[in-house]
């Protein structure tokens, strides 16, 4: 009789170090995902609280517009003024400094303000006329605005005020109708 090691013990033990491995991996992948998800949900009820805030203005309300392949714009305002407004989960101080959007001291994730002057762009080239911007970060301490007035950062609670306090955007009823046109057009796409 012998007794010591074995080729099926060496296979053995390598099968199910590798068993452990793959455990370890799914086990480590599915609290990513659960994280990601749980992430998404947040980051859509944010938007429906936001959708909810622009619906008690009058006018119109797009929600999830898309302009262009891989571009959507959160929700597009349109009333006395025409605004992009670009939602964000966040909490905490913000502060704008040398073209950046700082939150809590460090980069905002996602570049927020880059990603609202693109949609506006686009909204430009598709309707003729330059939205305002607006960035709303669901719980940031207060509300700022950047790059000479052209957008605004606000939180949650300040979105309907800052709404109501922007310029007019400068159209009569017939724009209002022509852009109201384009983005009924683009909501169906």
């Amino acid at each position: 009789m012998y007794i010591g090691k074995t080729e099926n013990s060496d296979l053995a033990m390598l099968v199910a170090g590798l068993l452990a491995f793959v455990a370890v991996f799914l086990l480590w992948e599915a609290v990513g995902i659960r994280r990601a998800s749980e992430r998404a949900r947040i980051g859509a009820d944010k938007e429906d609280a936001v959708a909810k805030v622009l619906s008690t203005l009058p006018g119109s309300v797009y929600n999830n517009l898309v302009l262009k392949e891989g571009s959507d714009i959160d929700h597009v305002y349109l009333g006395r003024v025409f605004v992009a407004v670009e939602t964000k989960t966040a909490k905490g101080r913000v502060d704008y400094e040398n073209h950046q959007l700082l939150l809590n001291g460090v980069p905002a994730n996602g570049n927020p303000v880059g990603q609202l002057y693109k949609q506006l762009r686009l909204l430009r080239k598709a309707t003729g006329v330059m939205p305002h911007g607006v960035v709303c970060m669901t719980n940031i301490d207060r509300t700022i605005v950047i790059d000479d007035g052209k957008v605004t950062v606000c939180p949650l609670r300040e979105l309907r005020k800052v709404i109501v306090a922007l310029s007019d955007s400068g159209l009569d009823n017939e724009g209002l109708e022509a852009v109201r046109g384009v983005l009924d057009v683009k909501s169906t796409d």
